[in-house]
């Protein structure tokens, strides 16, 4: 039988507007000295006071009680009282599910009144689910806006000081030209923002219509890879590729499961460390095409594991927020593999620990005979590490893009004291070299490089505008393997590329 003035006083206790006095009558009632309401949005996870509580000093050892009275159901602890400077005895009450628990300080309740507030406790419980989960998600998108204000006001910054520029008087051509790029950068960028916001409304609203067809999955990871590659080749990420030789048919909207990817691809650039380890796999599952990447990257608190794909959810960022963007990729992969007819997932050992992202999708049997594996690009073991050295940065900065986007790992310097240094750190196997150089031309630079232990075994080709006979002979003599006049056809580049053997670095 439970008390009517018990009952009474659990329903203070169901609203937070209530919740303070109700606290205080059955402390009365109890007996204690105080009564706490803890609440989490998981069994198990943080428990914080119940929204309408007064803020509790810190109470060291708290936590490790409440999960102890999840685990029992009840427990008993001494708590250290920061209102007395003492410690106090305290007896927690959880309920079946773990997610709510009362603490009662100084005094326990009684037999009778324990089987009460037993039975009484799950309504309390799910009334307090509610409120947190609302709780969590306002101040989740209250996050949200914050970190878009804040995004939208860094593009803002600059044209507004570029529009200030221009009010001064008659600018000269140079510094028109200047001012009118910064204003087109920042305002792609906003409209990069922008895009973002649009898109995922539109998917998560079912307003995006998908034009399926038959696509191999290694074919679309393929894809995917060449627009996350600069990114992966500017952060210097190790990447691995590992695609199974069975059929990997699936059903889908072929640019929208490229998305999918290189949302996956670029999230995992953009949260792991420069030099990190990143692989993606392509493998057959029964009736399943399962998708896979997993990095070495900053991790995923447990907290926040279950909800990495919600809108508004974001893991902890640096105050400068290097990594970019409104963090709205993963609702937007979880929303289009829904919609065809798939599963995604997060997986994460914990901070500092990597993740894992799996995509699994239902495997679409061609009409005839299996389709052979289609012809992808190079793993990690073919790609070339390539160094390009030119002080025309535009020119240098387009060639790395095109030979990233094509598989290699390239990076490019715009001196040759600078080439000294980049070599030094991290020896390439192919070095690019411009002759016109201006601190240094390219002919002493490649023997400076050829007389170093590290890059003595790397290919030296040049890239100049040079073309005569003399010239030639002059980079047989410097040590190049290879003279190239511009401007040079990417494709014969990449032809030269695929034919070199580079011996390996010695030891």
């Amino acid at each position: 039988m439970i008390p009517f003035e018990l009952a009474g006083i659990f329903a203070q206790l169901q609203t937070p507007e209530q919740r303070s006095s109700g606290a205080a009558a059955l402390a009365a009632y109890s007996g204690a000295r105080q009564v706490s309401l803890y609440s989490s949005e998981k069994p198990g996870g943080y428990f914080d006071l119940a929204p309408g509580l007064p803020r509790e000093g810190p109470r060291p050892g708290l936590q490790d009680f409440l999960r102890r009275c999840t685990a029992g159901g009840s427990a008993s602890a001494t708590l250290p009282d920061p209102e007395r400077d003492a410690d106090t005895s305290a007896y927690g009450m959880a309920d079946s599910e773990g997610r709510s628990i009362l603490v009662f300080l100084g005094q326990d309740p009684n037999q009778a009144d324990q089987r009460a507030i037993d039975a009484l406790l799950p309504l309390l419980s799910s009334k307090l689910a509610v409120e947190v989960c609302q709780s969590s998600a306002e101040r989740r998108k209250d996050e949200f806006l914050a970190m878009l204000a804040h995004e939208l006001r860094n593009p803002l910054a600059p044209i507004s000081m570029a529009a200030q520029v221009l009010k001064i008087g008659p600018a000269n051509g140079a510094r028109l030209e200047q001012t009118c790029q910064i204003i087109e950068r920042q305002v792609t960028h906003m409209t990069s923002l922008l895009d973002d916001l649009l898109d995922v409304s539109r998917v998560t609203g079912g307003k995006v219509v998908l034009d399926k067809t038959l696509h191999d999955l290694r074919q679309i990871a393929d894809q995917a890879l060449e627009q996350a590659r600069p990114l992966i080749n500017a952060r210097h990420h190790h990447l691995t590729l590992n695609f199974t030789q069975s059929d990997a048919t699936v059903c889908g909207d072929g640019t929208r499961l490229v998305q999918v990817v290189a949302n996956l691809l670029n999230n995992a650039a953009r949260y792991t460390a420069r030099d990190g380890d990143i692989a993606i796999t392509v493998a057959r599952d029964g009736e399943q095409v399962v998708l896979t990447v997993r990095d070495t990257g900053i991790g995923i608190a447990p907290a926040l594991l279950p909800h990495v794909f919600d809108l508004f959810t974001q893991g902890e960022r640096e105050a400068d927020r290097k990594q970019g963007g409104l963090g709205l990729g993963l609702a937007l992969v979880r929303s289009l593999v829904q919609r065809h007819g798939g599963q995604v997932s997060a997986r994460s050992r914990g901070l500092g620990k990597g993740s894992e992202f799996e995509v699994r999708l239902p495997h679409a049997q061609r009409e005839g005979a299996s389709a052979p594996a289609p012809e992808l690009r190079p793993a990690l073991d073919d790609t070339l590490d390539i160094l390009i050295v030119d002080d025309n940065e535009d020119a240098a900065c387009t060639l790395a893009d095109y030979l990233g986007a094509h598989g290699h790992a390239v990076h490019y310097v715009t001196s040759a004291g600078a080439a000294l240094t980049q070599a030094a750190n991290a020896p390439p196997r192919v070095l690019v070299l411009d002759i016109g150089l201006p601190d240094m031309d390219g002919y002493a630079l490649a023997r400076r490089l050829r007389a170093a232990p590290a890059t003595r075994h790397c290919v030296y080709i040049a890239l100049t505008g040079y073309g005569g006979a003399d010239a030639r002979e002059r980079s047989r003599e410097a040590g190049f393997d290879y003279h190239l006049t511009k401007p040079v056809s990417g494709p014969e580049l990449l032809a030269l590329f695929d034919k070199l053997a580079p011996a390996p670095l010695p030891n």
